[in-house]
């Protein structure tokens, strides 16, 4: 007979302890009774019994003000600090908090010459909320053949995303600097602006869309070139597992100034994590840029390298 009691007290126990935590009340009426998890700054992450793991805007959240907001940050900041160390920027110089930042070096081929290697070298850095998102890299190329210097260059690019909230939608602007000792230019610096549309975005899968304007200011001696350009670009990365990523990216800019001519910019990295060393990793991957201005109009340069987390 005991046994029957306690057969019918172990759901009301059950529900008495799952039941201790946060009553929120939603601005469109509904509340949920829940246990918060994790916290950020617009959203709070949460556990219901029947939906299981839910993410709550704070903008939703009618009596944000009344929930133990301390003791949630309390929880929050303890669960953190046991599981990563707090981040104090680049070089512990406050620079880049929370960003995802990594430099690489190693060796370049080259295709339209020979199959000599050349040095290369270069920093990257990503951060995104959820308001906006900031993507920065930077290569530094350096070949050296039979005495005479055959290859120097250094490119960066800085893109800056913002968001639309509840919505696929997203809009940038990036601007970029290229200089190349053996261009038909001597430095190049670009602008461009537009719309995005996120078709996919999840822990394995990101897939997006470009379409915009770009701006491209060319310094050449005797005189220097301003041209208007179309842009569409296509973003792959999948993480095939937690070790192993592929992203693809490919840019083309038809020109509007001078039709008929257009530039092709594709990126293609194969990424994998080694387990020896934290925030190590190979890199395998080509660049190439087709455009028909050049003399020499196919640019292709793929490499091997070494990410190093800072």
């Amino acid at each position: 007979m005991n046994k029957i009691y306690i057969y019918f007290l172990l759901p009301a126990i059950f529900f008495s302890i799952v039941s201790k935590g946060e009553v929120i009340q939603l601005r469109n009426g509904d509340t949920l009774n829940v246990v918060v998890k994790k916290q950020t700054k617009d959203a709070l992450t949460v556990e219901h019994t029947s939906l299981g793991e839910l993410t709550v805007e704070k903008a939703n959240i009618n009596n944000l003000q009344a929930l133990n907001i301390q003791t949630i940050e309390n929880r929050v900041d303890e669960q953190i600090a046991e599981k990563q160390p707090v981040d104090t920027g680049l070089f512990g110089t406050g620079l880049l908090e929370y960003w995802d930042r990594s430099l690489h070096f190693g060796f370049n081929g080259e295709s339209r010459s020979s199959d000599d290697i050349s040095f290369r070298a270069g920093f990257s850095g990503l951060y995104e909320d959820t308001e906006d998102r900031w993507d920065f890299k930077s290569i530094y190329i350096y070949k050296h053949h039979k005495h005479e210097t055959t290859d120097n260059q250094f490119k960066a690019d800085l893109i800056k995303d913002w968001f639309v909230n509840n919505s696929p939608w997203f809009y940038f602007a990036s601007a970029g600097f290229d200089w190349d000792k053996f261009k038909d230019w001597d430095y190049r610096g670009r602008l461009s602006a537009g719309p995005g549309y996120q078709w996919v975005k999840n822990e394995q899968l990101e897939l997006a869309t470009r379409i915009g304007l770009n701006g491209i200011y060319k310094v050449i001696d005797p005189k220097n070139d301003l041209d208007l350009e179309g842009l569409i670009g296509l973003h792959l990365l999948w993480n095939i597992s937690d070790k192993q990523s592929l992203k693809i990216d490919n840019f083309s800019y038809p020109s509007i100034t001078d039709r008929g001519e257009y530039r092709n910019v594709t990126i293609f990295e194969w990424t994998h994590k080694l387990d020896s060393f934290k925030d190590l990793a190979i890199k395998l991957g080509f660049h190439n840029e087709f455009d028909t201005t050049q003399t020499d109009k196919n640019d292709l340069k793929y490499h091997v390298s070494i990410g190093l987390g800072l």
